[in-house]
């Protein structure tokens, strides 16, 4: 015999991951004459180099891809990772 139970399940509320060395901002396009969001993202400042140089990367389609690539290059760039060029 099958006992089968029901029970209510409530997903969790979870915020999306906001890092906090990115910036959103607004620029307005001549060409396209609209506005057009750009995202920057750069890694935690090291008190110990703080003239310290950074590659750049830049990627189109930013808004499906901005939070993934950033939190990536994040970890690509750990002491113990560190495979990001200098």
């Amino acid at each position: 015999m099958l006992l089968f139970c029901v029970f209510q399940v409530r997903a969790q509320q979870v915020e999306s991951y906001k890092p906090v060395s990115s910036v959103a901002i607004t620029l307005y396009s001549k060409v396209l004459k609209e506005y057009r969001k750009i995202y920057i993202h750069y890694p935690a400042l090291d008190s110990a180099h703080l003239d310290r140089r950074f590659p750049v990367l830049y990627l189109l389609d930013g808004e499906s891809h901005f939070e993934m690539l950033s939190q990536y290059t994040d970890y690509l760039s750990r002491w113990d990772v560190n495979v990001i060029p200098k």
